[in-house]
């Protein structure tokens, strides 16, 4: 192997090294990746992000190049001026599905928003892109988005307002969702003072009809142990809601299924429109219930009926949840959300300071024994991703048909634990 009078030994082998973070791509775009020495003329230098000031770290663990590691493999043997000029030259192919790449893994939410943009948004997305060698930032909150984030923040008086933003599916809880939630909780955590309570809804006809079809058949394909650990994670996202330091009414405008209706149980009161459809259905899909439900709704309802509602996935009426202790208060649906601003500020009537520490008392007690729940359920998940119920369970979703199941051959083996 030619190293054109650049190294030796341990050239060949930092070549070989940034071969293997690069071949993919070089494949997808050049046809073939160098055998020789000259495979560092095909590096592209380090380059600086404009949300995160950086790019490429973790490269080979998020699955794009890793660009600091090619360049600290390779270009160091190079003049800083040559070094540029190679960059130059291969940036310009590369940069679109490097940009792509990385806002999918380090920035879901701005690429949630690329995904909706036109076409021609998306051209001047890229003509103005957040990563540059020159270490510029693009302020991207500037570019023509057509679509708001999937939870937005709005302020009615003293209360502020979340709404999940995803009528066209019908709010069904993502990854992003998540995220962005997280995000907005912190932000009022940072602005408290100028909040007294928040109400959480959802846009459009639903509340939020559960968890995100696609994300939940992705499941059938990963291993028990990233399940688990991913499970977790994204639960914990929507489980940011009980760090709220003023109260939570939860206004379910409609149907609030499966993980939709357990982020109500976060909740410090519910307002549910009569006319609603809710339900812990994870059962009817084949699946342990998740996000810390198997705590929280027994010490709602107690442990009768949390049995009852969880074991049979039964799919219950607005004025069935106010039977069942569910519902602080059922209204007709176009007036819920009223409701649950008169129902907020009736609970923050009182003295500030009294209504603030009067809420961690409660949430003590509330909140203990959660995690240890949660841990559990993300396991015992785990353990149903890799049944043939389960997969019959997201494949009858998929198909709009009732299920079939059956008592798995290894019924006894999952129960052992």
């Amino acid at each position: 192997m030619s190293t054109d009078g650049l190294g030796g030994n341990k050239l060949r082998n930092q070549n070989q090294e940034a071969r293997l973070v690069w071949k993919p791509d070089y494949e997808l775009k050049f046809g073939l990746v160098p055998q020789d020495g000259d495979f560092h003329n095909h590096i592209i230098t380090k380059a600086s992000c404009g949300f995160c000031d950086r790019y490429g770290r973790e490269g080979k663990e998020r699955g794009f190049p890793d660009i600091e590691g090619a360049e600290s493999a390779i270009g160091s043997l190079l003049p800083d001026a040559k070094r540029r000029r190679v960059g130059c030259k291969v940036w310009e192919a590369f940069r679109t599905d490097h940009i792509k790449r990385h806002l999918e893994t380090e920035h879901p939410v701005k690429w949630a928003e690329y995904q909706n943009l036109s076409t021609e948004a998306k051209l001047r997305f890229f003509s103005q892109n957040p990563i540059s060698l020159d270490g510029s930032d693009i302020d991207l909150n500037r570019l023509p988005f057509q679509k708001v984030p999937p939870v937005t923040l709005e302020k009615i008086g003293a209360i502020a307002i979340l709404k999940l933003n995803d009528p066209t599916r019908l709010n069904a809880l993502t990854s992003d969702m998540g995220i962005r939630l997280e995000e907005l909780v912190r932000e009022i955590i940072d602005r408290v003072d100028e909040f007294s309570a928040v109400v959480l809804t959802g846009e459009g006809r639903a509340f939020s009809a559960g968890g995100d079809l696609a994300f939940l058949q992705a499941r059938i394909h990963d291993t028990a142990t990233r399940n688990s650990a991913i499970m977790r994670a994204y639960y914990e996202r929507f489980m940011s809601l009980r760090k709220l330091p003023i109260p939570l009414v939860a206004a379910l405008n409609g149907a609030a299924l499966g993980e939709g209706m357990c982020i109500s149980l976060f909740a410090d009161a519910r307002v549910i429109a009569r006319e609603a459809k809710v339900g812990f259905t994870f059962v009817n899909l084949g699946l342990h219930p998740g996000m810390a439900v198997t705590h929280y709704l027994p010490k709602l309802v107690g442990p009768d009926h949390a049995a009852h509602l969880l074991l049979s996935g039964k799919v219950i009426s607005g004025e069935e949840a106010l039977i069942f202790g569910l519902a602080t208060k059922i209204v007709d649906k176009e007036d819920v959300l009223k409701a649950a601003l008169a129902l907020a500020e009736e609970m923050t009537a009182g003295a500030s300071v009294a209504t603030r520490t009067l809420l961690r008392t409660l949430r003590m007690h509330q909140d203990a024994g959660a995690e240890i729940a949660l841990a559990r359920e993300v396991d015992c998940q785990a353990t149903s991703f890799a049944s043939a119920d389960y997969q019959e369970g997201v494949n009858a979703v998929a198909e709009k048909r009732k299920p079939m199941f059956n008592i798995s051959e290894h019924y006894h083996e999952t129960t052992e634990g």
